[in-house]
């Protein structure tokens, strides 16, 4: 769920700018201000903590807890194959995401922005159906998983243009680095233990690895699905809101 909040960073910057003053009193920043990027940062700063906690008059969630109903991916590369789907996932720990930086490009109706993030921890717990092999490993089964995720540090790239009055994503490209993730997985194998706990030591024993494996498929889904996301909220704003 790395891709969320960067997903809420983005889509923050166009709803402050367009939410009136009297509903979230904040700080717009003008398009032509030298320090435009610093002002931009510390506007989201200041505002995360209300972001956290959802908008409702544009339909947009809380974000800690964040809850994920349905996803599904195929995987073949290295030593996974296979189909996995999620489902009621829980995230904790969005609200403590830290904005350690953030860049913007702004010319001939193209919008380019580099934001860096950190979130200390996340604790994510869901159910899962996978079906495929892990360097060998059969799995057939659904069961439940339980994920801690510590020191996160993702950069993302926000590509876009003005069109018909409106601000129009292309892409946004996130790259994160996790220091440790700890699983505890829950009967993968219809009631074998003894399997699913060799299953969860040799996830835990490599994981880097694993992550390396599943990143690059990882950040074109999440590219796709954020953009996606975005601009079905960036269409209902004017860019002259986002941009005064």
């Amino acid at each position: 769920m790395i891709f969320y909040v960067l997903t809420a960073f983005n889509f923050a910057t166009s709803v402050l700018c367009a939410t009136r003053k009297d509903t979230l009193p904040i700080n717009l920043c003008k398009h032509n201000l030298t320090d435009y990027s610093a002002c931009l940062k510390n506007t989201l700063e200041e505002s995360w903590p209300q972001i956290v906690e959802g908008l409702p008059e544009f339909d947009f969630p809380r974000l800690d807890p964040f809850f994920y109903d349905y996803g599904k991916n195929i995987i073949n590369r290295g030593e996974i194959h296979g189909e996995i789907t999620v489902f009621n996932v829980t995230v904790i720990g969005l609200r403590n995401t830290h904005l350690l930086s953030l860049r913007s490009y702004i010319r001939d109706d193209k919008y380019h922005f580099k934001l860096d993030i950190e979130i200390p921890k996340l604790v994510i717990n869901g159910n899962a159906n996978a079906i495929g092999s892990l360097s060998g490993i059969i799995i057939n089964g659904k069961g439940h998983f339980n994920i801690i995720v510590e020191n996160v540090e993702a950069t993302c790239y926000v590509i876009g243009h003005a069109e018909n009055y409106t601000l129009v994503l292309e892409h946004i490209q996130i790259n994160p680095t996790i220091e440790k993730m700890k699983f505890h997985l829950d009967d993968f194998f219809e009631g074998n233990r003894e399997l699913n706990n060799f299953l969860e030591t040799f996830v835990n024993e490599f994981w880097p690895l694993l992550y390396r494996t599943v990143i690059p498929i990882a950040s074109d889904v999440w590219d796709s699905w954020l953009t996606n996301f975005c601009n079905r909220y960036l269409s209902k704003i004017s860019i002259s809101q986002i941009f005064p």
